[in-house]
């Protein structure tokens, strides 16, 4: 079972602690991943979405990147797993991701990552277990030369794999 949480969680991310801290009580295992990057990358992500920081609307993006790094302190202090993201392209946090939860000498218990693209505003998938907002990655659509194509064809594939 993975669980995925942000700063936005709300009274969920305030109760963090002391629900691992159960967990430990009742000999559950579990691992904390934390996925970081540099102040460099994650604002330019944030300006190429075109969208504020949440920790920091109306305000520099950077600002709410220093309060959410303050406010995850902690979480990145207990990880068992700290993957910087500034350098991957989406395959190859796909690859790394499997090299630390899939299991390579049983293909069919490694992590399966099935990335598409769906509206919010219609809902998210309903065969959906986690959901992660890429929406920082340049829109395809938007390129002329590749605005005929689906998500399904080659040449957009190839555009979204080769982002960084």
């Amino acid at each position: 079972v993975a669980l995925v949480i942000d700063i936005r969680g709300g009274i969920f991310f305030d109760d963090l602690f002391e629900s691992l801290n159960y967990l430990k009580r009742q000999d559950f295992k579990y691992e904390i991943l934390f996925l970081d990057a540099s102040d460099e990358i994650l604002v330019k992500r944030f300006k190429e979405s075109r969208r504020s920081h949440p920790l920091a609307p109306g305000s520099r993006v950077i600002t709410g990147i220093n309060e959410e790094r303050n406010r995850l302190r902690e979480v990145k202090d207990r990880a068992d797993i700290i993957i910087d993201t500034s350098k991957y392209a989406i395959r190859d946090l796909r690859e790394e991701m499997n090299k630390n939860y899939g299991d390579m000498k049983q293909p069919e218990k490694q992590l399966s990552v099935t990335v598409l693209s769906f509206g919010f505003k219609y809902g998210i998938p309903v065969d959906s277990d986690l959901v992660f907002d890429v929406r920082f990655i340049p829109n395809p659509f938007y390129i002329a030369e590749l605005k005929p194509y689906s998500g399904n064809d080659e040449p957009v594939k190839d555009y979204v794999l080769k982002q960084e």
